[in-house]
């Protein structure tokens, strides 16, 4: 706000800047977006680490078969619920080691509720050994099912949303 000083002498004031009430009603438009903006950001920051994992397993399982295929040498995925991890393998070497990050669960079978390592070997054809068979491995939120990546015993991989 502009005020002029007359020639008068009288003084008008020739402040610039805000009124409190200015500052005040300011903050509180601020808070009210916060407050509508904050928890579906937090919602969408932990979907993301659920398509995250999901897409790195169903990656590391499509380039384990490929890799198998390409070099006739067996490679395999194995998954470990009670960790949270899943790693490669060539033979029984260690190509890669992934820990999911928390509030993300790992779980297999039926219903996800298998929480015993979960073995998926491919053959040079390209078929899959599966331990459990059912090769189902869900990602959870705590008991909501996020994700489910389905390998079939022929070699098929499938990765499918659940929410």
């Amino acid at each position: 706000m502009k005020y002029k000083v007359s020639k008068s002498g009288k003084s008008n004031k020739t402040h610039k800047g805000f009124t409190l009430i200015e500052l005040i009603v300011a903050m509180a438009l601020s808070g009210i977006l916060l407050a509508v903006a904050v928890p579906p950001f937090f919602q969408w920051r932990n979907n993301v680490n659920y398509r995250q994992t999901a897409r790195q397993i169903t990656s590391m399982l499509r380039e384990a078969r490929s890799f198998t295929i390409a070099n006739n040498v067996t490679h395999s995925v194995l998954i470990r619920p009670s960790t949270n991890s899943y790693r490669m393998l060539r033979n029984s070497m260690v190509l890669q080691d992934i820990t999911a990050q928390s509030p993300v669960l790992i779980r297999g079978g039926a219903g996800g509720t298998l929480t015993t390592d979960i073995s998926v070997t491919f053959n040079s054809n390209g078929t899959a050994v599966l331990t459990p068979t059912d090769g189902n491995i869900f990602i959870l939120d705590g008991s909501t099912q996020k994700f489910l990546i389905k390998v079939t015993p022929t070699g098929r991989i499938s990765l499918q949303q659940k929410y």
